[in-house]
């Protein structure tokens, strides 16, 4: 089967001629189209996607946070883990939270070593009784950063961890002068949860996916 590729519109002034031209070009690398639309800003894109044989996946809302706004929950300890941490331990709970047919390999902890050096990635792992429990990273873009891979083992939820787990990650952001948060939150409960945190939901980003031709 194809593998997926990706591609975000720059502009809402989508055509079919246009769809059609992306289709050929995604075809002859033998990939299958699947585009993210900030609905908000191209409205128009989507309803030509929909006419052209796209459907919508996901439809995820965006929320952003600010310094000012932030008011952390920090009632679990909570390693931020440093070039030289356990990374695989993160590798593992995000395996187990987000189950995938494309999990993360052993070998992305090894990779992001040189990320987290020079500040562009934040990981960190809540520990109960000495077990990775709830994990986290966030990736940042010079001041803009996005917050990701939040997630708690099952056995391990509904007493705040990953809630402690994202205050970790943003404060440790901001504090060092980080601009603007921002992540996707696909139910009402993870909603609720950055809300809390001082999020505030701004928009929602589309998943959209051609069938395979």
């Amino acid at each position: 089967m194809p593998g997926l590729n990706y591609a975000v519109p720059v502009a809402d002034s989508c055509k079919p001629t246009d769809i059609h031209e992306l289709r050929k070009h995604f075809r002859y690398a033998e990939r299958l189209p699947r585009l993210e639309v900030f609905e908000e800003l191209w409205p128009d894109t989507i309803q030509v996607l929909m006419k052209e044989g796209f459907a919508v996946q996901q439809r995820i809302a965006v929320m952003t946070s600010v310094a000012e706004t932030f008011a952390p929950n920090d009632c679990h300890p909570v390693e931020l883990l440093a070039a030289s941490g356990t990374l695989l331990d993160f590798v593992r709970v995000a395996n187990a939270t987000y189950p995938s047919d494309h999990p993360l390999p052993d070998a992305w902890a090894q990779e992001s070593r040189v990320a987290i050096g020079k500040g562009q990635l934040r990981v960190a792992v809540a520990y109960v009784d000495g077990v990775p429990a709830s994990c986290g990273l966030l990736a940042d873009a010079s001041g803009t950063a996005e917050l990701a891979a939040v997630g708690t083992l099952p056995q391990f939820r509904r007493h705040g961890l990953a809630s402690s787990v994202a205050s970790t990650l943003l404060m440790d952001f901001f504090g060092n002068g980080g601009q603007l948060a921002w992540l996707q939150a696909e139910h009402d409960l993870e909603i609720t949860l950055y809300e809390r945190l001082g999020f505030r939901k701004v928009g929602h980003h589309v998943h959209l996916m051609l069938a395979a031709e």
